[in-house]
């Protein structure tokens, strides 16, 4: 972790977070890293450390990259790591083009009914840009993280479409829908 902070563009956290609301502990053996700031996609972060570095993530999402350090792993392992990120921060440095990445996260949307009313109620298929202001039906998860972004009975905001749309055009996994590619999504028929 603290080779990590001394790279420009890379974050990680530590035990510092514990103790905040929702962190009770930290598993020493996840490293996580961010790499936001060199206007990079977790995924391409992942494919340029196996294809070049031939390191293999645990897993990587919008904004990060996760390894998992353990007793199996020598300290020759995490210099190898640390010199292949080094050489990514080099390598980015000079480059032009960014990835306009979106907020981290769309906020909590409303609660409207409960899952089971919603899963039950009449439904009908929309336009995923015309789903705003409805009731989602469906559970809808970004794969990673694997956490649902939209559940049944829940209001589907702009900020969720806009989430949705990222995700898809960076080439994450939309999972729960009915329709897998997810153009149209499951809402209550008004």
């Amino acid at each position: 972790r603290r080779g990590v902070r001394r790279l420009p563009g890379l974050t990680t956290f530590g035990a510092e977070y514990c103790g905040r609301p929702g962190v009770k502990g930290l598993d020493p053996t996840k490293v996580t890293v961010g790499v936001k700031g060199l206007g990079l996609t977790g995924q391409q972060v992942e494919l340029y450390l196996r294809y070049r570095h031939r390191i293999q993530v645990e897993l990587s999402d919008l904004y990060n990259v996760l390894f998992i350090v353990g007793p199996g792993n020598t300290a020759e392992d995490i210099d190898k790591l640390l010199a292949a990120l080094a050489a990514l921060v080099k390598d980015e440095a000079g480059r032009r083009e960014r990835t306009e990445l979106p907020p981290a996260l769309p906020p909590a949307p409303r609660q409207i009914l409960t899952p089971r009313e919603a899963f039950f109620a009449p439904a009908e298929s929309v336009p995923l840009a015309a789903a705003r202001g409805r009731i989602s039906t469906e559970t809808v998860t970004c794969y990673p993280p694997g956490i649902p972004i939209l559940c049944p009975g829940e209001e589907v905001t702009a900020e969720i479409i806009e989430h949705i749309e990222v995700m898809k055009s960076n080439g994450y996994r939309i999972q729960g829908p009915q329709d897998g590619g997810l153009t149209r999504l499951r809402v209550v028929k008004e």
